[in-house]
């Protein structure tokens, strides 16, 4: 239930940690023959990002990679062929505490990010609230970083790809996410524009 992006290079890291804001990074110490050009791109990340959970992956043996990055800071360490089930377990355990918790905005919006539950409170009573799938991610995509502006072009390409006008059909969803979640759709207090630039959480933390 991850979405993932891949990075083969240095440039393209960079490029993706300002295009898309990952919740967390895995990245591995190795690349090519350069057996610590991981920790250059760890450094370079930092000067842009300095509390995104980033953790540190190698197949090279001995304590010297593990040490390094104790020294980097990194957020954690594991060693190759970790298994799956506990590359997951480190994963959900390094996430944002945004991404783990019951989230309550203003006592007007609920949000369970384990089950992705929305509810919005109604005459004192917290009623569920129903989006289409491309509204609930865009929603779950802006929540994930409160207070920081998402590109319109980046919401083109994580969720309409493949379609002909992508900034009708994410203007759309605003729309209907405004509805749904704002006490005055005409004057949003939750999502934001950020004129030019693209959309924004109100920051709840």
């Amino acid at each position: 239930d991850y979405e993932v992006v891949i990075a083969k290079d240095e440039s393209e890291a960079l490029y993706l940690l300002d295009e898309f804001q990952p919740d967390l990074i895995i990245l591995d110490i190795c690349f090519g023959d350069n057996e610590s050009k991981g920790f250059d791109i760890h450094r370079e990340i930092r000067k842009r990002d300095k509390t995104i959970p980033i953790i540190m992956l190698t197949g090279v043996d001995g304590d010297e990679p593990e040490v390094r990055s104790l020294e980097y800071k990194a957020t954690d360490f594991v060693r190759k062929s970790v298994s799956t089930r506990v590359l997951r377990a480190r994963v959900e355990r390094r996430l944002p505490r945004a991404l783990r918790e019951l989230i309550v905005i203003d006592n007007h919006i609920r949000i369970d990010r384990h089950s992705d539950l929305v509810q919005v409170k109604e005459n004192g009573e917290w009623q569920e609230v129903h989006f289409e799938p491309k509204e609930e991610a865009i929603l779950l995509k802006l929540v994930s970083h409160p207070g920081q502006v998402i590109t319109r072009e980046s919401l083109y390409e994580a969720f309409f790809p493949d379609t002909k006008d992508p900034a009708n059909a994410l203007n759309r969803c605003i729309n209907e996410l405004r509805k749904k979640l704002e006490p005055d759709p005409s004057n949003p207090r939750y999502i934001l524009t950020k004129r030019g630039i693209g959309y924004k959480f109100v920051d709840y933390r």
